[in-house]
This record gives structure tokens, sequence and C-alpha cells, in this order.
């Protein structure tokens, strides 16, 4: 088997694995059915594979995010970042809520929204890495997530500077009562932790 394929192939079915998971606890927390899909993933190594990648992002998330982010340490070092448009913020709290009642969305953020999208992030950003620890035997420490908007964010520049950093991209579709919201997860690893990542996905490979 082709080593990158394999590589790729493994961290696909890991983060789809990591999604599930999350869908099935926030499922039970709002009892609704949730689902989550990630139809697309990428991965950058190289300064000239980033800015592609950010690019790529800008189109559909172009304008104000609202961002819940966990940082992560010791057997790897990086971040890993749940985004949403801040324009559908109001909709994916109002479809998480009890009530399902849509406000105005350009109403001011309130303490609710941000506690909602700092728990989902929780949720889904702890099952994907959760998954790729449990693979390869990691033992990673969090920090508290936080949430942030951001008026603009230029991904183009803000990716492409990380020269020591390797970035994944995660598309997630979000399916509430047949209502879609799209989001991403960026997962940030500095060069050296994604170098181990792949040195220990390898490994897996010779031990088939």
């Amino acid at each position: 088997m082709d080593r990158e394929f394999f590589r790729c192939d493994t961290l696909n079915e890991l983060f789809n694995i990591g999604v599930k998971r999350a869908a099935d606890m926030l499922s039970e927390i709002v009892h609704r059915k949730v689902s989550l899909q990630i139809p697309k993933i990428m991965v950058s190594e190289s300064e000239e594979k980033r800015l592609k990648l950010g690019e790529q992002f800008s189109g559909p998330f172009d304008g104000a995010l609202m961002v819940s982010t966990i940082s992560f340490q010791n057997s790897l070092n990086g971040k890993a970042n749940l985004i949403f448009p801040a324009d559908k913020i109001k909709k994916l709290v109002a479809l998480c809520s009890a009530e399902g009642i849509f406000p105005p969305e350009d109403i001011a953020f309130t303490d609710v929204d941000f506690d909602v999208v700092r728990e989902i992030g929780n949720i889904i950003l702890n099952c994907i890495l959760g998954e790729i620890s449990n693979l390869v035997d990691l033992h990673l420490v969090y920090d508290l997530p936080r949430v942030v908007v951001y008026n603009r964010i230029d991904f183009n520049q803000d990716i492409g500077r990380e020269k020591d950093h390797s970035v994944m991209i995660l598309f997630v579709t979000f399916l509430i009562d047949n209502t879609e919201i799209e989001g991403a997860v960026i997962i940030d690893l500095a060069v050296e932790s994604y170098r181990d990542l792949l040195r220990l996905l390898d490994g897996i490979e010779a031990g088939i």
C-alpha cells in the first residue's frame, strides 16, 4: 500500500469516527438527531500548500467567524479550532435549544451563544483529537476551550505565514432537523509534532 495513501486514509477514518462520536453525544444532549459529515479534508506540509489551503478556505468563510479553540501539548503540540460563519451562529444555537426558534441573525451575541459554541467545540474537538491519541497511544494535555469572534480572518496570509506548522482542515457539515450549517475544523500542529504523528502512522502500517 502506498504510504501517503495509507496516512491519508487512516486520518480520514479517524476523523470520521471522531465526528460520529461527537454527533451521537450532541444528539443525546439536544434530544434531536444530529449528523456531522466531513466531505473534504486538506493537509498542508509546505508553505506553498498552506497558501493554496488559505485560498480554498477563504471562499466559503469570507466574513465574520466565531471560533472555538482548544490548545494541547505533551505528546503533540498544537491547537484545534472549530469554525462557524458568525451569521449562522444564531441559527445553530436555536437548533440546539429546546425552543428551536430562529432569532434575528443581526443582533448581538449573548453569553448563551458563546456557551453553546464552546460546548459544541469542546465535544467535537475532543472526539477528533481523542481518536488520534487513542490510535497511536498518545497522551495529550488540553487547555480550557475559548471562543472568539473575528470580524474577518485573512487565512491566505495567516495560514501561509506559519512556516513552522503543518495544518489539517476538515470541512464539516452540521445537520440538525434537515437544516445544514457548514463549518470547519483546523488542526494546527507544530511541524515536529506533525512529523511525529506521521512516524507513528508509519509504524502502524509496518505492523499490519
